[in-house]
């Protein structure tokens, strides 16, 4: 009987740490979701059927990921925002890390000058997981367009 109240707390301990810090890692590919709001620069107003694209230039890719990524597009609503979708390589530990390389949203609107946004000055994103929660993987970005 006294051997088992040591053996219970040390099993509890066990679990909870293993709850806690997950260590399951792994590589494969992600979807990740691009917002993007598009606005005028000099008067912050919504521009309405800007056509938004993703040209996604991925530092590496694993094997069960096309290697041959897809051009995205989408058009801006009234509120000028788009939503581009798109999978990218990533490893998987206590979150997910999401490798875009040099991808770049590429923004045009009829009367304006094109700008393209970098997504990631580092080539990856992070998106954390705890027990039951999940950081949603979305990333927003705004671009302000310039009139010619």
């Amino acid at each position: 009987m006294k051997i088992m109240k040591p053996l219970f707390w040390i099993l509890l301990i066990g679990v909870l740490i293993g709850l806690l810090f997950p260590s399951i890692n792994g590589i494969g590919g992600s979807w990740l979701t691009i917002e993007v709001e598009v606005l005028d620069s000099a008067t912050h107003k919504a521009i309405a059927e800007a056509t938004v694209t993703l040209i996604p230039i991925p530092a590496r890719r694993p094997e069960n990921v096309d290697p041959y990524p897809s051009i995205v597009k989408a058009q801006t609503n009234t509120h000028g925002h788009a939503t581009l979708k798109e999978m990218f390589g990533a490893s998987f530990d206590s979150g997910t890390n999401i490798g875009v390389g040099k991808s770049f949203v590429l923004c045009e609107a009829s009367g304006y000058i094109p700008a393209m946004i970098l997504l990631s000055e580092g080539g990856r994103f992070r998106f954390r997981k705890f027990l039951f929660y999940k950081q949603r993987q979305k990333v927003s970005l705004l671009a302000l367009l310039k009139k010619q």
